[in-house]
């Protein structure tokens, strides 16, 4: 039974929470004032009825002309929270910011000039309409209201001689009352005002450290980005020296390693079919143990084959989220991959592919990377294409030339056909040559 009671308690507690709670809004700085908002109009109906309390308390003989004037003084208090809260819960905030602030600087300017003009317990007052006003609408709205209370301090102290009787009964009991609200809604006041300092520096400081992070971070960005023009003016400039295929992949694949820690390179070359991508050039124990087994992917396959069919790069984060990634036991420990193809005008030569072992190891700046290097090793491999195709032809015509001047300088056909012979087998690396003569009989034929 009991603890059914403590049950009920705790509902009842927790709905009256919920009633009285802010509203919540997609605006942050929105649910802030909301927030303050709902906290001003729940303090005032606390002061309210700690007044009332204390009147009935200390009222004395002079109770009914000390409750006359409470129920004056706190009307307007009790008339501006119910539409404030109208207000703020429909959605108009800034409105009933406006509100609270415009009738509680009424209200302090009715009790100042009804209570004794400067001498009143409420013109101190005015500083607090000051902070509420910053605190709820801002800087220009507690600058118009400051403006506003020093035109009125400086009206009623003017007219200080001509004032009527205090409207409400200066005893002490009602300057007690005065007091005790001016002194408590000050210590709100200043405490709010404080934690709005504290809450503005947090914000400043959490900016400030996103702000160094995102400046350490494009700072990074700067010097990856200058790291790989630098790389890949430095691959230019060895590159264009080197007309041999091997070592040019070669020394791809260990510079690009050495500079940038990554897991694994290689390169893989499409074959003159076009229809398989063979490895020709990988770092590490692993990609000497692949080119011995003359490692090949077929063209479409895994990331390296997807990149060699679409003419685009494949970034992969996390390898085991994608279904065409094709896992290498030589390399256990890939968790991200990038293929980048070897691309010369619209025709794909092959594939640049580096790996490494952490999710998320390579982004999007390793792209523009690799997409440099594999634009200068596309032009490297056609310079040693060329070069090579170049040089065959040059071996091809000293050796027509070798082979003519042997023809000439032979005494007999036969060792004319000798010399042909063993001339056109060396140059198209035969291992065996030949001719075969047949002799033509009278009126027969070959």
């Amino acid at each position: 039974m009991e603890k059914m009671m403590n049950e009920e308690k705790v509902t009842v507690w927790e709905r009256i929470k919920a009633r009285i709670a802010p509203p919540v809004f997609a605006d942050e700085e929105k649910n802030r004032v909301s927030a303050l908002l709902n906290f001003l109009t729940i303090f005032y109906l606390v002061i309210m009825g700690i007044s009332f309390a204390s009147v009935f308390a200390f009222g004395g003989e002079d109770l009914p002309a000390n409750l006359r004037g409470t129920v004056i003084r706190l009307t307007p208090y009790a008339t501006m929270i119910i539409l404030v809260q109208i207000m703020m819960r429909r959605g108009f905030v800034l409105g009933a910011s406006k509100l609270f602030v415009a009738v509680y600087w009424l209200n302090i300017t009715f009790e100042v000039v009804t209570g004794g003009g400067v001498f009143a317990p409420a013109f101190a007052s005015y500083l607090i309409a000051v902070v509420i006003a910053g605190l709820l609408a801002g800087v220009r709205a507690a600058l118009i209201t400051g403006a506003c209370s020093l035109f009125a301090a400086v009206f009623v102290a003017a007219i200080q001689d001509r004032l009527p009787a205090p409207l409400i009964p200066l005893n002490v009991t009602n300057e007690v009352v005065s007091a005790w609200v001016a002194i408590t809604v000050a210590i709100v006041m200043l405490f709010l005002y404080v934690r709005r300092l504290d809450e503005t520096l947090s914000r400043l400081r959490a900016a400030n450290a996103e702000l160094e992070m995102a400046s350490q971070v494009l700072e990074q960005r700067v010097t990856d980005r200058t790291r790989a023009l630098t790389l890949s003016a430095e691959v230019s400039s060895r590159l264009s020296t080197i007309l041999d295929q091997d070592q040019l992949t070669r020394e791809v694949v260990n510079q690009l390693q050495q500079a940038f820690d990554y897991y694994h390179v290689h390169i893989y070359l499409l074959d003159e079919a076009r229809q398989n991508l063979v490895m020709t050039g990988g770092t590490g124990e692993a990609g000497q143990v692949m080119l011995a087994r003359r490692h090949k992917i077929i063209a479409g396959r895994g990331l390296v084959g997807r990149a060699a069919e679409t003419n685009q790069p494949v970034l992969v984060g996390d390898t085991t989220q994608d279904p065409g990634w094709l896992p290498n036991p030589l390399l256990p420990e890939t968790k991200s991959e990038l293929a980048v193809p070897i691309s010369y005008g619209e025709r794909v030569l092959g594939v640049l592919d580096v790996q490494q072992n952490a999710v998320g190891g390579l982004t999007p700046a390793d792209v523009d990377l690799i997409q440099l290097v594999a634009n200068q090793v596309a032009i490297a491999l056609q310079n040693a294409w060329a070069f090579m195709k170049s040089q065959q032809r040059a071996e091809r015509e000293a050796l027509v030339v070798k082979l003519s001047q042997k023809i000439q300088q032979a005494a007999t056909i036969e060792d004319v056909l000798k010399v042909a012979v063993s001339g056109l087998g060396q140059g198209l690396g035969a291992q065996h040559s030949s001719v075969e003569l047949r002799s033509k009989a009278a009126g027969g034929k070959n």
